[in-house]
C-alpha cells in the first residue's frame, strides 16, 4: 500500500502537477493575469486569476478559479503551454476539456491548481485554457475564462489577450511578458 502511494506521488511529481484546495495566493506568488469566467455564453459566474512564483530557478503557476456567491464549481479543467498547439483540441479544432491535463471536482466556490510548467521561461508567452462546469442549484452550465479582467493591480510587465479556438465559443488566454 505504501509503495503504491509513493509510486502515485512520484508520477504526479513527474508530470509537474500539484493540485490543492483553494487557499490564499500568497507566499511569493505575483498576479500576472485574470479572466472573467462566463457560463453558457451569458452569465458571468466569477473569474480565473493566474499567478507566477519563481522559487530559485523553478517557476510555479497558480491558477485560481473564484466563483461569485451562489455558484458552485462542479468541475475544473486546465491546460497550458507555450503555444495554442499545446492546448488539446479535436480534429475540427474545438477544445476538448476532458483531455486537459489537469482536472478537479471540488464542489466548492473556489479551487486552485499549482503547476510547474516544463520549459517556462521569462520571455515566452503562456497559453492557458480554463474550463469549468458550474451550478447555482437550478441550472448547470459549462464555463470558460473568456474575457480579460483589467484590475488596478494588473501587473504592468504582462499583457493579456484572449483568442477563440477554431470551433465553438471556447477561448484561451495568452499572457505575454512585456519586458
Amino acid at each position: 500500500m505504501r509503495r503504491t502511494f509513493l509510486l502515485v506521488l512520484l508520477a504526479a511529481m513527474l508530470v509537474g502537477l500539484v493540485a490543492a484546495p483553494a487557499a490564499s495566493a500568497t507566499g511569493g506568488y505575483n498576479l500576472i493575469g485574470a479572466f472573467k469566467l462566463d457560463a453558457g455564453q451569458t452569465y458571468n459566474v466569477g473569474h480565473v486569476n493566474v499567478y507566477l512564483k519563481v522559487d530559485g530557478s523553478t517557476p510555479y503557476v497558480l491558477v485560481k478559479y473564484d466563483l461569485n456567491p451562489g455558484w458552485v464549481l462542479k468541475e475544473a479543467h486546465l491546460a497550458m503551454g507555450h503555444s495554442a498547439a499545446a492546448l488539446p483540441t479535436n480534429a475540427a479544432g474545438a477544445a476538448v476539456p476532458g483531455k486537459f491535463p489537469w482536472a478537479a471536482y471540488p464542489g466548492t466556490e473556489d479551487y486552485e491548481f499549482v503547476v510547474q510548467p516544463h520549459g517556462l521561461c521569462d520571455l515566452a508567452p503562456l497559453y492557458i485554457a480554463a474550463h469549468a462546469v458550474v451550478s447555482n442549484g437550478t441550472m448547470c452550465e459549462t464555463a470558460w475564462g473568456v474575457r480579460p479582467c483589467y484590475w488596478s493591480h494588473q501587473p504592468a510587465n504582462w499583457s493579456i489577450s484572449v483568442q477563440k479556438f477554431a470551433r465553438g465559443w471556447a477561448t484561451y488566454g495568452i499572457l505575454t511578458p512585456s519586458m
